[in-house]
């Protein structure tokens, strides 16, 4: 498929591509021009990765990429966003409200304490009562 396209981007037929790249692939000096070319993208692949610097995880990557101090390389940036999830866990916000049982015992508190409250209001008046008499 690929030495269709080729044949058909060297500007040959689009109905004779298939024919024509398995004809000009059979010729020695074709061969020998396919492995010279994969020879060079292959040490251009290697050549690329050693100069690039190796990073601890994902997030340095990124810091470095956005200070600059390494080329931005679209296919290891979104490997970085990709890996970020699974490198550092997510982490809950902290809970700032009471727990349940916290505010069951607060509600319950406070019912007592007005209990309390109208229990003294109906004393002081019961002794006021008996007071006056």
């Amino acid at each position: 498929m690929l030495q269709a396209r080729a044949a058909a981007a060297a500007g040959y037929s689009e109905k004779t591509t298939k024919v024509i790249a398995s004809r000009l692939e059979s010729k020695p000096e074709i061969k020998e021009a396919i492995e010279l070319a994969r020879q060079s993208a292959s040490a251009n692949r290697t050549a690329n990765t050693e100069d690039q610097p190796e990073f601890e995880n994902a997030e340095q990557y990124l810091v470095a990429v956005v200070q600059g101090t390494t080329p931005p390389d679209p296919l290891r940036i979104t490997a970085a966003k990709t890996l970020i999830a699974y490198q550092k866990g997510r982490q809950r916000a902290p809970i700032k409200s009471a727990t349940p049982g916290q505010m069951n015992a607060a509600s319950a508190l406070a019912e007592d304490v007005d209990m309390l409250d109208q229990w003294a209001e109906k004393a002081a008046a019961v002794r006021a009562r008996l007071a006056n008499k």
